[in-house]
């Protein structure tokens, strides 16, 4: 290349990034997808919920119940989701995502699911007069200490697997940095160099807290052990102690926490060594992490086996040598203070023997007695506002139904699930037409019912004794009716109310005679009278088969004939 008659070189021409697939070398310094996706979110749930197992279970044991326990597949499922949304959040189209926004709605579901599975756990399910009480008065929902103490659990639960998950994708080694350090060092750039954590540190945090984890389940499981109800103090031993067994449960809890955390802790080193090779430059072999993991897993296997035989209790060495230690110095405090109260007493003893002088004893006056207070009446209390109690009430529902609804539709709906608003209208529009169809139903029977009432008031005032006495009236649930019945009943009600307006039908009229006379009587009404007379017809002669879709428009036709007769006497 030349210019102004000088020869330039031009700069070479850096390679295009390699993409990484499962066959490339720089592969194998990446974690594994099977193991990032499905290996170490297991194990995370069951440390997790191991951990919390064992404080369940001891809570029975202190409270002398079995509830808790009931929530370890709860605790479970919530630890798993937990970890599985930290791997999605952390994918790289969601950054700009509102991660706490998606979070509290997270907690939101969580806590509507914990309400139903405590209430189906403690065989509790609310009464009809419960929920009536919960609409009143709606602390009551919450009011409730296995409700709290569990939901504090699930707390303290989805936080501790979701502060494991974003441990493991900081020691997940990405694309990007594989990219990088594969590079020759001199065609590194320290401006691109990618941002890392650092990964010894965070594999120390992790070990520092699965071993915490284990001490706090060790004092758990001696509380679990001792018989509560059987604690004494005596003079010969200073407290007298009773052990129970230990329940399965508690003892499967410690076996999974400290094999599964075993399993954790290889899994976070392995990513750490991998990440030190990389920057390194070390060439690695795919065969390191297969017999990496083959070794682990024989070796816990081992343990695992071990543990399975040892003794568990107050049956260990080391048990036997604290419980000395320990009663050895609260014996030597005891011992401590008896001393101190002798040396105490010793010491006041001459001053108390000397003789005090004694007081010159004078007559006291005798005062009257003193003259009784008055019964102070009790404080008129006002009874509770009903109306801004139930405001308030309404208020706090209306807010709890809009959050919880807003937090699902918000979970859902960026895990890939679709609400069909469609559906949903249908089913909507369906609901106030069979809720408008059921007022309506219940408005004409009240109608029938005072008509007949009316009816009967008025034979009873003036009996007419040419006609015959009318049956009593009762009752019809025309939705009761088969549809052919139904057309019938309202044809036959028609006929009944045009008698009561003077306009009886002869016994020798056809129906459609009968029609024609209508018509005359009630102008406007011509083509309701009309259709609702085929109907009848159809339905008291013909063979053919009639369903329920037949009965809405004649049933729309005998309301509105209903409608103008009643205009008809008002008028």
């Amino acid at each position: 290349m030349k210019s102004r008659g000088r020869k330039v070189i031009a700069p070479p021409k850096r390679a295009p990034r390699p993409v990484v697939t499962p066959d490339s070398e720089e592969y194998a310094y990446m974690t594994n997808k099977w193991s990032r996706t499905a290996v170490q979110p297991l194990l995370i749930a069951l440390v997790t919920t191991a951990f919390f197992a064992v404080l369940a279970t001891v809570l029975d044991v202190v409270l002398q119940i079995t509830l808790f326990r009931a929530l370890i597949p709860l605790f479970f499922l919530i630890s798993l989701e937990g970890v599985y949304t930290t791997i999605w959040l952390n994918q790289p189209d969601r950054r700009q995502f509102n991660r706490l926004a998606y979070r509290a709605a997270e907690f939101v579901v969580f806590l509507l699911i914990l309400r139903l599975y405590t209430w189906l756990a403690a065989g509790s399910l609310p009464a009809l007069n419960q929920l009536t009480s919960y609409l009143r008065f709606p602390w009551l929902l919450v009011a409730d200490g296995y409700f709290v103490i569990s939901a504090i659990l699930l707390l303290l639960t989805w936080v501790r697997a979701i502060s494991a998950a974003d441990a493991f994708n900081d020691l997940a080694i990405d694309e990007a940095e594989v990219y990088y350090f594969t590079l020759p060092r001199g065609e590194q750039d320290a401006n691109l160099k990618p941002a890392f954590s650092n990964r010894m540190e965070i594999v120390a945090g992790l070990f520092h807290q699965w071993l915490w984890g284990g001490v706090m389940l060790a004092m758990g499981t001696a509380v679990a052990g001792v018989d509560t109800r059987s604690v004494s103090i005596s003079t010969e031993s200073l407290i007298s102690l009773q052990r129970l067994p230990l329940p399965p449960a508690l003892v499967w809890a410690l076996f999974v926490y400290f094999v599964a955390g075993l399993l954790l802790l290889s899994q976070a080193r392995l990513g750490a060594l991998n990440a030190r090779w990389l920057h390194d430059g070390a060439s690695k072999s795919p065969e390191i992490e297969r017999s990496w993991h083959r070794m682990t897993t024989w070796l816990l296997l081992a343990m695992a086996i071990v543990a399975l035989f040892l003794p568990l209790g107050s049956t260990f060495a080391i048990g036997r040598v604290l419980a000395f230690m320990v009663s050895f110095i609260v014996q030597i405090f005891v011992f401590l203070t008896y001393l101190l109260t002798i040396f105490l007493t010793m010491f006041f003893a001459p001053l108390t023997d000397q003789a005090l002088p004694e007081p010159l004893l004078t007559p006291e006056p005798t005062l009257p007695p003193p003259t009784p207070a008055p019964t102070p009446l009790p404080p008129v209390t006002l009874p509770p506002d009903e109306t801004a109690q139930m405001l308030v009430s309404s208020a706090f529902w209306a807010v709890a139904i809009v959050m919880s609804i807003m937090a699902i539709t918000f979970f859902l709906r960026d895990r890939g699930f679709r609400v069909n608003v469609r559906l949903f209208t249908r089913a909507g529009g369906g609901l106030l037409a069979w809720l408008r169809s059921l007022w309506q139903d219940m408005a004409d029977y009240a109608g029938d019912f005072a008509e007949a009432a009316r009816h009967r008031w008025q034979t009873a005032v003036k009996p007419d004794e040419t006609t015959p006495p009318t049956p009593p009236w009762r009752f019809i649930r025309v939705n009761a009716l088969s549809p052919r019945d139904q057309i019938r009943y309202f044809y036959l009600s028609t006929v009944k109310r045009a008698a009561e307006q003077g306009q009886p039908r002869d016994p020798n009229e056809t129906p459609l005679e009968f029609a024609d006379d209508l018509k005359t009587g009630w102008p406007g009404a011509e083509t309701e009278i009309e259709e609702l007379t085929e109907a009848f017809l159809r339905a008291r002669y013909s063979r053919e088969t009639i369903v329920k879709e037949d009965v809405s428009p004649v049933k729309q036709q005998w309301r509105q004939v209903k409608n103008r007769l009643r205009r008809r006497r008002k008028t």
